[in-house]
C-alpha cells in the first residue's frame, strides 16, 4: 500500500482525493492544503475545496499560508503521519499554488510527484486547462513529473 502525502488545493486536487481514497493501492496519510481566504463581494473567509473535502471524509490536512515560514510545523506534520523516508511513501502534487521548498522535497526518499493538467512546457503555469480551451487546443493531456523547488520543472 502507497502511503501518500498529497499538496493541493483546487477542485481538480478534490477529483483526484476521489479516486485515490476509492482506490485499493493507496491511502491518503496527510493532505496540505492552503489556508481559507477571503473570497466574493462580501470578502467572506472561505475553504479550498480541497480542505472542504478533507473535512467531509475524515482526512488528515494542514493549512500553512507558507511552506517556507512554516517548514517546522510542516515538517513536523508529515512526519507524525507517516515516514516520509519509507519506500512506499510518496509526496504528491496537484493544482496546489504554492512553491515547495528543498527541504520538504528532500524530505521524501523518492522525491514529490507533480501532476500538471497541461502537456508540458506549453502551458506551464496557474491556468494551463483554461489557457489550452482559450487557444482552441485539439490535443491535451497530462503531464507528470518530478517536482522541484521552481515552478513546474523537473525531470
Amino acid at each position: 500500500m502507497i502511503n501518500l502525502v498529497y499538496f493541493g488545493t483546487s477542485g481538480h486536487s478534490v477529483i483526484l482525493l476521489d479516486h485515490i481514497k476509492n482506490s485499493k493501492g493507496a491511502s491518503i496519510s496527510l493532505v496540505i492544503t492552503k489556508p481559507d481566504k477571503p473570497v466574493g463581494r462580501d470578502q467572506k473567509l472561505s475553504p479550498s475545496p480541497v480542505k472542504t473535502w478533507c473535512e467531509e471524509n475524515s482526512i488528515p490536512f494542514i493549512t500553512p499560508s507558507s511552506l517556507k515560514k512554516g517548514l517546522a510545523e510542516v515538517t513536523k506534520a508529515i512526519n507524525s503521519a507517516c515516514d516520509p523516508r519509507d519506500a512506499q511513501t510518496v509526496g504528491l502534487v496537484a493544482d496546489y499554488g504554492l512553491i515547495i521548498p528543498d527541504e520538504l522535497l528532500n524530505l521524501f526518499k523518492n522525491g514529490v510527484v507533480n501532476i500538471h493538467f497541461s502537456l508540458l512546457p506549453k502551458y506551464r503555469g496557474a491556468s494551463p486547462v483554461t489557457y489550452t480551451i482559450l487557444n482552441g487546443e485539439t490535443q491535451t493531456g497530462i503531464t507528470f513529473l518530478q517536482t522541484t523547488s521552481e515552478m513546474d520543472k523537473g525531470d
